[in-house]
C-alpha cells in the first residue's frame, strides 16, 4: 500500500494597519492658515475707492520683502522697523535691488483669532491707515509670519 501525502498550503495573510488617535482641541485656527493677505487688500481697496483713490497693485517683489521682514521680526522680541545694520524699509529694499523713492511699512502683531478687519479697525486714524490711504501709494506686498501667540503682519507700500 502505497502511503497518500497529504500536502497542506497555509497562506498566512498579513495586515498591516495603523491606529491614529485624533483629539479634539478647542482652539481658534491659527492666523497663518485664516488670515488671507487678499482679503486684508479688498478691505483696504474698499477704503481707498471711498476715499475715491485708486486700488492698490499687489506686487510680488514687494510681497516677498514683506514676508521676509515679517519672518526677521517672528525671531525678536519686540517688533522692529530697522533691522541690525538701522536700515528702514527704504534702504532694505534698495539693498535688495528695488529702487524706489517713497516706502512705508505698516506693522501689525495680531492675535491668532484677528480677521483683516480687526487690523484695519485698529489702524483708524494713525499713521498706518494715512499710509493706505496716500494716493501716491499704487504697490502694494504683504508678509505674514507666526509671532508669539499670533501673527506678525507686514504691509510694505511704494509708488
Amino acid at each position: 500500500m502505497r502511503p497518500t501525502v497529504f500536502f497542506f498550503f497555509s497562506f498566512v495573510s498579513i495586515s498591516l494597519f495603523s491606529l491614529s488617535c485624533t483629539h479634539t482641541l478647542r482652539q481658534s485656527p491659527d492666523c497663518m492658515s485664516r488670515f488671507l493677505p487678499e482679503r486684508f487688500k479688498t478691505l483696504a481697496d474698499r477704503m481707498r475707492t471711498d476715499e475715491e483713490i485708486d486700488s492698490l497693485n499687489k506686487d510680488a517683489f514687494l510681497s516677498k520683502q514683506a514676508t521676509s521682514w515679517a519672518h526677521y521680526n517672528s525671531d525678536r522680541p519686540t517688533i522692529v522697523h530697522y533691522d541690525a545694520e538701522r536700515r528702514g524699509p527704504l534702504e532694505r529694499l534698495k539693498h535688495a535691488g528695488f529702487q524706489k523713492r517713497l516706502v512705508s511699512e505698516n506693522i501689525a502683531v495680531m492675535p491668532a483669532q484677528a480677521t483683516e478687519a480687526d487690523i484695519l479697525a485698529s489702524w483708524k486714524g494713525k499713521k498706518e491707515e494715512e499710509n493706505l490711504l496716500n494716493p501716491l501709494y499704487r504697490n502694494v506686498g504683504f508678509g505674514l509670519a507666526p509671532f508669539k501667540q499670533g501673527c506678525v503682519f507686514v504691509v510694505l507700500l511704494t509708488e
